[in-house]
């Protein structure tokens, strides 16, 4: 498959209500752009509730070769969305300390990052789904 028929069956798909993905290729890579409707998560009310609505717009990209089949490319942007998908519940997760609600695994503070990746690496694959 060349990058350009991988970027038509991103274009072609659909996720999520509130996801819009659209592609376009370059060089032997896609470029995935998403629109999500979301919360803003730095802006909350004092019993944990979410209330001021956004967009945001990130990015991933994969690699194609010829061998890909349309599978293969959905298998990359599933890939793409669970890592958006792990970057928002890292920032939106969070817990009432003292008063304050804490996010303690945040993926824009250097100690949430540093705490996220060293218990990734205590406990790997601890959870599976039912």
């Amino acid at each position: 498959m060349t990058p350009a028929e991988a970027a038509r069956v991103v274009n072609e798909a659909v996720y999520h209500p509130h996801w819009r993905l659209s592609a376009e290729a370059r060089g032997s890579k896609v470029i995935v752009a998403n629109q999500i409707a979301t919360f803003d998560s730095s802006d909350f009310t004092s019993d944990g509730r979410y209330w001021n609505e956004t967009v945001i717009a990130p990015r991933f990209e994969f690699e194609v070769d010829d061998a890909m089949q349309e599978e293969d490319v959905l298998h990359q942007v599933a890939k793409g969305i669970d890592s958006i998908n792990a970057h928002e519940t890292r920032e939106f997760l969070r817990l009432r300390r003292r008063g304050r609600w804490v996010a303690p695994f945040h993926p824009h503070r250097w100690d949430g990052v540093l705490l996220d990746t060293a218990l990734s690496r205590a406990y790997p694959d601890k959870v599976s789904q039912r």
